[in-house]
């Protein structure tokens, strides 16, 4: 398996350390899992003008809509 060593910043660090711990994961599959997330979305939208991601409940009802980058 391929290794990668990055800097990052306290902030960044502290983030990790908590959505980590929260999610009773290590830190390096929650940056598994986001990079995984991000791919998704990324293919999802790349044939389309509209790069967003609508968040909804149980009912469709939309919560937020995210922009993607």
């Amino acid at each position: 398996m391929p290794r990668y060593t990055m800097d990052f910043g306290d902030k960044f660090d502290d983030m990790v350390n908590k959505l980590a711990e929260e999610k009773g994961i290590t830190k390096a599959e929650l940056i598994r899992r986001a990079v995984a997330t991000y791919n998704y979305l990324s293919n999802e939208t790349q044939n389309t003008k509209q790069l967003k991601v609508s968040l909804s409940d149980q009912n469709n009802k939309v919560l937020k809509d995210v922009i993607l980058p």
